[in-house]
């Protein structure tokens, strides 16, 4: 039998509460990693809009470690953003549908060190702070590598209907 829908959001909300508890009750019984600057810094860059603060540091270094061993310097090269779904574009969807806007801003790194596997690296900037960011390889041409990572964000506003 399909839940219906009150079952299903009692359920998620059941599941929320007791994951949240869990999490403070494990939280109080060992030391919480206290926040260095930077990583409070790293959380606020994080947070904001991505195309306005990443967009100002294209050309800036990024230091990439993984599981704490320095693994290169990750440049950003290009910063873009897109809106969707698209005014212009026909989604396939009945009708009267309600879609919610996500805004998707595509980070483009490039570097010339050893080529990296894709996975959550922690990115050091000197002005936006620490962070951990899932990198994938893209593209290999001219012994350069390029990286990308991707920021979707709902914009709170209603798409296509």
């Amino acid at each position: 039998m399909v839940p219906s829908r009150r079952s299903f959001l009692q359920n998620a909300a059941i599941l929320a509460v007791t994951t949240s508890a869990s999490i403070r009750s494990l939280a109080a019984q060992k030391k919480v990693h206290e926040l260095t600057t930077s990583e409070e810094i790293g959380l606020q860059t994080l947070a904001s809009e991505p195309q306005e603060t990443f967009e100002k540091w294209t050309g800036g270094k990024f230091r990439a470690s993984l599981s704490g061993g320095s693994v290169g310097t990750l440049v950003l090269a290009n910063v873009t953003s897109a809106t969707y779904p698209r005014s212009d574009k026909h989604t396939g969807l009945p009708r009267g549908v309600e879609v919610l806007e996500v805004k998707a801003t595509l980070l483009e790194f490039t570097s010339r060190s050893s080529y990296l596997p894709p996975n959550t690296y922690t990115l050091d900037h000197d002005w936006l702070g620490t962070f951990d960011l899932l990198v994938e390889p893209c593209l290999y041409p001219q012994g350069t590598f390029t990286y990308i990572a991707v920021f979707t964000r709902f914009t709170g506003k209603s798409g296509l209907t």
